[in-house]
């Protein structure tokens, strides 16, 4: 399944079984996948842009096999941003995983997901520690000088409007480790969400990264 020729998708709870090619962007296309699978691999290219949200990306349940699993690629200059997105290894799996998506030439990947606490989670007021991963990875040809700044945590609770920022690191964090340590110690009982953002440097303001911030919801602390 592949999108081109400036097409704009957006494509929810829906699961592509990979029994074709695998889902694509490029020529300038734009594909959001969110609250699905996709059981084959992903690829953008040509200033393409794909946003995996919310996605499992399992190469292992293809409907079709094709034998030995591709790589997940950025290239030509596009954009894949995953938020959230979980990259599942084969039965030979180490610590990383071996298919996390990689930029390759002048393409860019940003990668954020909160391990912890996930969506549904309660917690008891204290210290909680954010586990996750968030970094930004480029070609070697990355002629707009784009590079990880920061992310920064915030929680919010519902039915305010406002975030508090109570984390900004400089530092990346290429495997799952801990993000910040949210205080819930003084805050009111109640269901909150937490947000993870990336900034970066270099090819502002066209590059979009910062608009794409991670959103985990419904956290009850008690």
């Amino acid at each position: 399944m592949i999108f081109g020729n400036n097409a704009k998708s957006y494509i929810t709870n829906s699961i592509c079984e990979g029994q074709t090619v695998h889902i694509g962007a490029t020529d300038n296309a734009y594909v959001h996948w969110k609250d699905g699978e996709i059981w084959t691999h992903v690829s953008a290219w040509y200033s393409a842009t794909m946003v995996l949200e919310n996605t499992i990306v399992d190469w292992t349940k293809q409907k079709t096999p094709i034998g030995i699993p591709q790589p997940n690629l950025a290239h030509n200059g596009a954009r894949l941003y995953c938020l959230n997105t979980e990259f599942v290894d084969g039965p030979d799996a180490d610590s990383e995983p071996d298919y996390l998506p990689e930029a390759r030439d002048s393409a860019v990947v940003m990668y954020e997901k909160i391990d912890y606490p996930a969506s549904g989670t309660v917690v008891t007021r204290g210290l909680v520690n954010v586990l996750g991963s968030a970094w930004v990875k480029v070609g070697p040809n990355n002629r707009f000088l784009i590079s990880f700044s920061s992310y920064e945590l915030a929680y919010q609770r519902d039915g305010e409007i406002n975030w508090t920022v109570f984390r900004i690191s400089t530092t990346q964090i290429d495997n799952v480790g801990t993000l910040g340590v949210w205080d819930t110690r003084t805050l009111p009982a109640g269901t909150y969400k937490l947000r993870l953002k990336i900034n970066t440097t270099g090819f502002p303001p066209k590059d979009p990264t910062g608009n794409f911030p991670l959103v985990v919801d419904n956290i009850l602390v008690q």
